[in-house]
């Protein structure tokens, strides 16, 4: 199963040490079939797609919500790789996570939803 991982400042040396894992199991296969989540992300587009080469998706929670923090939503708004959204305990729910995300991508919930669930199929091989 995919594994969570907390990071704050520190999407560098989580790359490293999955870059380390990688490189360093005997079946590669197992490494990279095992990706990693990285939950509460608030990087760059350059920095989500470096992640996502390694194996680690990013997902969004309330930080594109944030006008102290417009490179959040910016960098949501065009990504071009998978990602996930989460609420991390924000009051506004779920809900109003996809509503926003929609906005800033130009798409429907619908369109959001399923694409997110595509990510999630995936993952846990549905």
């Amino acid at each position: 199963k995919p594994m969570v991982v907390h990071c704050v400042h520190a999407y560098q040396e989580v790359m490293a040490m999955r870059r380390l894992i990688i490189h360093h199991v005997e079946e590669p296969k197992h490494a990279v079939a095992h990706p990693w989540i990285l939950h509460g992300f608030t990087g760059s587009p350059q920095m989500a797609r470096d992640l996502c080469r390694v194996g680690i998706i990013v997902s969004f929670g309330a930080a594109i919500l944030d006008p102290l923090r417009p490179r959040v939503a910016q960098t949501l708004a065009g990504l071009d790789i998978p990602f996930f959204l989460e609420t991390d305990m924000d009051p506004r729910g779920i809900a109003y996570i996809y509503d926003v995300a929609t906005s800033l991508r130009g798409t429907t919930v619908e369109c959001l939803a399923n694409t997110i669930k595509e990510t999630y199929s995936s993952l846990f091989k549905l």
